[in-house]
């Protein structure tokens, strides 16, 4: 071949190469562009299910929170009422004692009562006796006489009355 040929030759085959290059570079290109763009999808995705993966992790804690709560709501609730029924225990036995107090204290005023009448009924009953003793005594101290002009003074004839015997008060 000729000098010249062989330069067309070769810039021909240079041609070649370089639109061979070319072609596989843009194969390349358009493999590592689709790689790219796979990747960059798996990225996106990733970075999505990351997000949702927060916010279901927010979420189940806000969830384990609200139960949290319930459940303490629930143990101050149990712990009112067994506060409260106590306090209503207390309460009931507290009155039941009052009543049971003031029931004595009747019975204690009823029983001083009934003695204090027992003594005035025996202190009535001794005034009675002493009294109806110092009429005896006091109409025995006096004498019926019956003047007559004239005559000395004797005593009128009395009707037999029975002898008292004076005994102490008590």
């Amino acid at each position: 071949m000729l000098p010249r040929e062989n330069w067309i030759n070769q810039l021909l085959e240079e041609r070649r190469r370089k639109q061979e290059t070319a072609e596989i570079e843009k194969r390349q290109d358009a493999g590592d562009a689709r790689e790219t763009r796979r990747e960059e999808r798996e990225t996106h995705n990733f970075r999505i299910n990351l997000i949702l993966c927060a916010f279901a992790a927010l979420a189940s804690g806000a969830a384990i929170w609200q139960g949290y709560e319930s459940h303490k709501s629930r143990i101050d609730a149990q712990d009112d009422f067994k506060t409260t029924r106590k306090d209503a225990a207390d309460s009931a036995a507290q009155a039941r004692q009052d009543a049971l107090d003031a029931i004595q204290k009747q019975l204690d005023a009823s029983r001083e009562l009934k003695e204090q009448a027992a003594r005035s009924a025996a202190a009535a009953e001794a005034l009675a006796n002493t009294t109806t003793q110092s009429l005896h005594v006091s109409e025995r101290a006096f004498v019926s006489i019956t003047p007559i002009l004239g005559r000395a003074v004797r005593p009128a004839p009395s009707p037999p009355q029975p002898t008292p015997s004076i005994r102490p008060n008590s």
